[in-house]
């Protein structure tokens, strides 16, 4: 296995594969199939599982090869598994699923690199109340503050300020489905030493909108800055309140911009 892989792939116990493939079955069976190495994908639909066999209805196209992967999607997630193929008659394959069978995931610790080639932003809200225990903080400004947030946005976005947000938004560096870094101007790094948590985030990720529940601040560090706009902190917070359905949709917009969990299996089964 390639330990670089952001996809961590699970293998199944046999009565976890018996399990997935029965209820695969029952939510149509449509499945891929193809030749490792090549580029080509054949589409099944699986009708029948007998034994670890599962009988498939195929179209026009065919496979020569008789060892294949072949993967299908359960209940959001990937599986993933090597096969042995026959064919029945001219419409029908057998494929031979006794292999492993692996659910795939991304690394939840693995971090898209996002600046400056995706548009991803952060943004805290304007107004929040205080909590009584603890440091739970919102961005109370002034006006002449939001002034100079707007100023800074504008310093370091330059060519972006159509997409940027009123003065509390911010661009991110780096997302995770456990959290982001984003950097921020001298006036703005005194609202999140760390340890500051705040609440009712929004992340905008090309130009689509997520609600994030929380998130505290994990580091606040100054970067080297080659502009003129003064001093520039990178801040790292940690997400918060991240159940199963939020943690599978971060997932899921990190990973329509990496490699195709179909050529990370490959590499997986080298």
């Amino acid at each position: 296995m390639n330990d670089k892989s952001s996809v961590h792939f699970q293998e199944l116990t046999e009565n976890e594969k018996t399990s997935k493939l029965s209820q695969f079955i029952r939510n149509g069976g449509e499945l891929v199939v193809w030749e490792k190495g090549s580029k080509e994908r054949l589409k099944l639909k699986a009708y029948e599982l007998k034994e670890l066999n599962l009988y498939c209805s195929k179209g026009s196209s065919s496979i020569e090869a008789k060892e294949v992967l072949y993967s299908f999607e359960l209940n959001g997630l990937s599986f993933f598994g090597t096969a042995e193929l026959g064919e029945i008659d001219k419409t029908n394959i057998l494929l031979n699923c006794e292999k492993k069978l692996f659910k795939s995931e991304r690394r939840s610790n693995f971090r898209l690199l996002t600046f400056p080639h995706h548009r991803v932003f952060i943004k805290f809200p304007l107004e929040q109340e205080e909590a009584q225990e603890g440091n739970v903080i919102g961005m109370k400004l002034g006006m002449s503050e939001t002034g100079l947030f707007k100023k800074f946005l504008s310093l370091v976005e330059e060519g972006d300020q159509e997409d940027s947000m009123v003065g509390n938004s911010f661009r991110v560096l780096d997302l995770s489905v456990t959290g982001a870094s984003f950097r921020v101007g001298g006036l703005e790094s005194k609202f999140f030493e760390q340890t500051t948590k705040f609440s009712d985030l929004e992340l905008v990720f090309n130009r689509k909108k997520v609600n994030i529940p929380g998130a505290e601040v994990v580091y606040n560090v100054e970067m080297i800055s080659d502009s003129n706009s003064g001093h520039i902190y990178k801040v790292g917070v940690k997400f918060s309140g991240i159940d199963v359905n939020l943690d599978q949709e971060l997932g899921a917009l990190i990973n329509s911009v990496l490699r195709d969990f179909e050529t990370e299996f490959e590499d997986f089964v080298e």
